[in-house]
C-alpha cells in the first residue's frame, strides 16, 4: 500500500511541476513557432525558474508524507524523479503530439538542475527534521 501512495503522490507532483512549469513562461510570451534556438532558449528558463519550486514541492510532500527514514527518502527521490524523467521523455518523444523535441529537451543543461533539485527536495527534509529533533545545547 506505501508504494502505491509513493506513485500516486508522484503523479500528483508531477501534475503540479507542470503547473509551475506553465507558471513560469507566462512571463515569456507565447511563440506559436519557435526557432529551434528560440526553444531551447525558451526552455532553458522553463527549468531553471521551475528548478526551485519544483525543490519545494518534493520537499514538503515528503514532510506530508512523513517519510522518515534515509532509504525511504532515497526511494522516494529516485521513484518520483524516475517517474518524472520518464513523463518528460515519453511527452517530448511521441509522434502523436508532432513534435520530437526530445533532443532539444534534454539538451538543455537547466532541466539536469531540475531533476536534480526535485530528487533532493525528500533527502533535504530528512535532513532537515533530523536537525530539528536535536536538542539546543
Amino acid at each position: 500500500m506505501k508504494y502505491v501512495k509513493m506513485v500516486l503522490a508522484g503523479f500528483l507532483l508531477i501534475i503540479l511541476i507542470y503547473i509551475v512549469q506553465i507558471l513560469v513562461t507566462i512571463p515569456f510570451g507565447l511563440n506559436t513557432d519557435p526557432t529551434e534556438a528560440e526553444m531551447q532558449n525558451l526552455l532553458f528558463r522553463e527549468f531553471l525558474f521551475a528548478s526551485v519550486p519544483a525543490f519545494f514541492i518534493s520537499f514538503f510532500a515528503a514532510r506530508i508524507l512523513k517519510i522518515s527514514s534515509f532509504p525511504e527518502q532515497v526511494l522516494h527521490s529516485a521513484v518520483w524523479t524516475g517517474m518524472y524523467v520518464i513523463l518528460v521523455f515519453l511527452l517530448s518523444w511521441l509522434p502523436a503530439i508532432g513534435n520530437n523535441n526530445t533532443s532539444v529537451i534534454f539538451g538543455t543543461p537547466t532541466i539536469y538542475i531540475l531533476f536534480a533539485l526535485y530528487f533532493l527536495g525528500p533527502l533535504v527534509s530528512g535532513v532537515v527534521k533530523k536537525s530539528a529533533k536535536k536538542p539546543a545545547v
